[in-house]
């Protein structure tokens, strides 16, 4: 059973370090080389957004070696907000066309906070469910 669940954490894992791969290169090119995407015009929400979806790749991942508590959904945040900061010290130190912003970081946060609470109430609903129907 042990060695399902390292498979299933490496798969996750790997989606989600496929996808801080994406947000470097996206951070770290010249801001003329961005890529226009409408929905995402705000450049805050599209932090939110990239950040929020770290968090839930990493938060599953991790999930899988601790179903029963709330541990890995909280790595997932704490990595995608670390991941935050370090790329903001990265388009500081290493780009020309970029800066750090301290609300970009805030922005990253946001999204990162927004799944913990939405999965923090999908499982509450789920137990509350799961409850009523045992008892």
């Amino acid at each position: 059973m042990r060695a399902y669940h390292s498979r299933i954490f490496r798969f996750r894992f790997a989606i989600a370090l496929a996808c801080g791969a994406g947000i470097v290169v996206l951070s770290l090119m010249p801001a003329a080389s961005m890529p226009t995407i409408p929905l995402l015009g705000w450049d805050k929400l599209q932090h939110a957004t990239a950040y929020a979806v770290l968090t839930f790749l990493v938060g599953r991942a991790f999930d899988v070696l601790t179903p029963a508590s709330f541990h890995g959904w909280r790595v997932g945040a704490l990595v995608a907000v670390m991941f935050g900061g370090v790329m903001e010290i990265l388009q500081r130190v290493c780009t020309t066309t970029r800066s750090a912003d301290v609300y970009d970081l805030l922005a990253d946060a946001c999204g990162a906070v927004t799944i913990i609470v939405v999965v923090a109430l999908f499982r509450r609903t789920a137990c509350a469910s799961e409850r009523r129907h045992v008892g």
